[in-house]
């Protein structure tokens, strides 16, 4: 779980920068099913 917040904290930190600089952003529903996945084990 520690791992999976600290990638969402990194992708969000790129998500305030230009899209340009970040084109492999998350979407909400990236990020919701990303949650998802990881409460279900």
């Amino acid at each position: 779980m520690r791992m999976l917040i600290s990638v969402l904290t990194k992708r969000s930190q790129q998500a305030e920068a230009p899209a340009e600089e970040a084109p492999s952003r998350l979407t909400r529903d990236e990020i919701a099913s990303l949650f998802a996945a990881e409460l279900s084990y």
